[in-house]
């Protein structure tokens, strides 16, 4: 599998955002699809509600359409262990746009 628990990429970023990065933080299958789900943070945004994205379940499309290289930049990333067992108790979806399209739709809403 090209992608990895831990791995940081480079992405195709909003406009301003170039040293943002995003950090594969774990990797589950779809209990339903088998799918892989990955679950993302994002560090280095300069949006209204901060400088990160603690957490994202995220599709291979996703990941597919928006990385571009893998990178070795030492970046903090938050934890996503807590956004991810809300995202469980939730029932929640996967993300299948791109990570661009992801970090602007939570600059509008806070609790993406």
């Amino acid at each position: 599998m090209r992608y990895v628990e831990g791995q940081v990429w480079e992405y195709r970023t909003r406009r301003g955002e170039e040293r943002s990065f995003v950090k594969i933080q774990r990797i589950e299958a779809d209990s339903q699809t088998n799918a892989p789900i990955f679950h993302v943070s994002v560090s280095g945004l300069r949006g209204p509600h901060g400088k990160s994205l603690s957490h994202a379940p995220v599709s291979q499309k996703t990941l597919d359409l928006s990385v571009t290289r893998l990178s070795n930049d030492k970046i903090y990333f938050p934890a996503a262990d807590e956004g991810i067992a809300e995202w469980k108790q939730a029932n929640g979806g996967v993300y299948s746009i791109t990570l661009a399209e992801i970090v602007e739709a939570a600059d509008f809403n806070p609790n993406v």
